[in-house]
């Protein structure tokens, strides 16, 4: 049981990093920064890392340290000045002699469960020390979010490729106008409302933009319930998701991947469906793929590359040591494997990302 001390010190802290964040954003923050700069004195326990954003609905906290406990133990979260979660920052341009990739996604792509270092975005700037591999990964975001960060957060920085990570259970998170966050100093679950899109004759409409701040409880979620399409109390399923290209919830998923490839024309889209722990281990058929499939199109920059082979290489017994118990995110060994199935659809569909330029490793 969580003590009341432990309680109080975690709000205080809770308070002090959203005021900081509140003054970053003001223009404020450097003035007083030295009123809560933690970084000096190590990792500290927080639970707290994501501020409210009227654009995105959330985004984490900028310079932030924490860790956070998993299954196990604890992993340690670190963001830049830019608010996402990284051990350095990144120019807006890209620097001579480097290449440099985007990524976006949910928690599977943030790294939730494993340290900045472990996650694949890392791996691949450790394999090849002239890539620059930004990520915007968003925890708990639905395709609609991660889209709109991407055209308001990463499209000012020059980028040679855009690979956009879909966890296969975002597809329900797009039809819901909230999300759950768990308040860990009083372990009570919330909601957060999120940016949403609905589909209209073809058109994507935006809803809750701006987002709402408040949170929300069961008791007082009141007119977010007509926003909700079900998927967290009718039990659907990954066969309703993607039952057919007909389905409304592969339908909506579609239409923003395609509105966000129009918006990078100029640069290629490579789209990597994340599979969920029931596909990697091999108790559920991977009834995504095929529609994922009818997004290849070579032809006009968009690559999806289906990294699930990679996983079902492995000895079940090494599959299912690739995702965290009772979690299901990735652990570092799942990461690995994630940054391996990417380095060869890269390998294939655009070689000269993996040479430093002028190296005679080709060109786009």
């Amino acid at each position: 049981m969580t003590s009341l001390t432990q309680r109080i010190a975690w709000r205080l802290n809770d308070c002090r990093d959203l005021l900081r964040e509140r003054l970053l954003s003001s223009g404020k923050g450097e003035s007083v920064d030295h009123l809560f700069d933690a970084s000096n004195s190590g990792c500290r326990w927080r639970r707290t890392c994501l501020a409210h954003d009227p654009e995105t609905g959330w985004r984490f906290l900028r310079n932030h340290v924490a860790r956070i406990l998993r299954p196990g133990g604890y992993y340690t979260l670190r963001t830049n000045a830019m608010g996402i979660r990284s051990d350095r920052d990144y120019p807006h341009q890209i620097g001579g002699g480097r290449r440099r990739v985007i990524v976006l996604g949910d928690s599977f792509t943030a790294g939730d469960g494993v340290d900045n270092g472990q996650r694949f975005t890392d791996i691949l700037e450790k394999q090849y020390p002239h890539l620059d591999v930004i990520n915007f990964g968003l925890p708990g975001s639905g395709t609609d979010q991660q889209v709109l960060t991407g055209e308001l957060r990463a499209k000012p920085f020059a980028t040679d490729a855009y690979v956009f990570c879909v966890y296969v259970e975002n597809v329900f998170r797009n039809r819901m106008g909230y999300w759950p966050a768990l308040e860990w100093s009083s372990g009570r679950l919330q909601y957060r409302a999120k940016p949403y899109f609905r589909l209209e004759n073809g058109d994507l409409v935006a809803c809750n933009v701006p987002v709402p701040v408040e949170l929300r409880t069961d008791e007082t979620l009141g007119d977010w319930r007509s926003t909700s399409s079900g998927y967290l109390t009718d039990g659907l399923t990954y066969d309703d998701a993607y039952a057919g290209p007909e389905s409304e919830w592969w339908r909506l998923l579609a239409a923003l991947l395609e509105r966000f490839c129009r918006g990078v024309s100029d640069v290629p889209v490579f789209i990597v469906p994340l599979p969920a722990s029931v596909f990697i281990e091999g108790s559920t058929p991977p009834v995504y793929r095929d529609l994922f499939a009818t997004l290849h199109a070579p032809g006009r920059g968009r690559h999806v590359l289906d990294i699930l082979p990679r996983f079902l290489a492995e000895a079940p017994s090494v599959r299912r040591r690739c995702t965290l118990p009772r979690d299901h995110h990735y652990t570092p060994l799942g990461h690995e494997r994630v940054a391996e199935a990417l380095a060869a659809g890269l390998r294939e569909h655009a070689p000269h990302l993996l040479s430093p330029p002028g190296s005679g490793g080709g060109t786009q």
